[in-house]
């Protein structure tokens, strides 16, 4: 017979309430971010359409899509933080042979050169004057990780790394 749960009955460590705590505050982060940019949408679509007499819906939708882009300039945000506490977490987790070094090493060449390509789409893209005054204008956040994104990703693998190699 096999058993299923190797760890039953054995005691946790500091460590575990620590990893089960953070996680618990990311997700709640996240919750948190995602509701106040829904309730803010809706308020502000809300009061738009309060506020108007029946006339001129273009100017209400207009000023929707604003706030729709600041919202999700500050989600993507939130996305990469997030993104990056769970990656160093599961990289603390992970055993590290031979195999594991090898799939670490190719998986982040090759995200590497995918921030490459991604930065070099981005600025490609803001060479249109029209989505580049968009982008100034909704989406700093974004445009600065776009802009640096290579520079993002390295830090990013640096942590990974490191926390992959320092276990305690």
């Amino acid at each position: 017979m096999v058993k299923l749960n190797t760890n039953l009955n054995k005691k946790s460590n500091l460590l575990d309430y620590l990893d089960v705590g953070m996680f618990m505050l990311v997700i709640s982060i996240l919750g948190f971010v995602v509701f106040i940019s829904l309730d803010g949408f809706q308020e502000n679509l809300n009061n738009n359409f309060d506020n108007s007499s029946g006339e001129n819906y273009s100017q209400i939708v207009k000023t929707s899509n604003s706030n729709l882009a600041t919202y999700i300039d500050w989600t993507i945000l939130t996305f990469v933080i997030v993104a990056f506490i769970f990656s160093v977490i599961a990289a603390q987790r992970i055993e590290a042979n031979s195999l594991k070094i090898g799939l670490m090493i190719a998986a982040s060449v090759v995200f590497f050169y995918i921030s490459f390509v991604i930065s070099n789409v981005f600025a490609a893209f803001t060479g249109n004057d029209s989505f580049l005054s968009y982008v100034n204008l909704y989406l700093p956040i974004t445009k600065i990780l776009l802009t640096y994104f290579p520079f993002v990703t390295g830090i990013y693998l640096a942590a990974v790394w490191l926390s992959f190699y320092n276990k305690d």
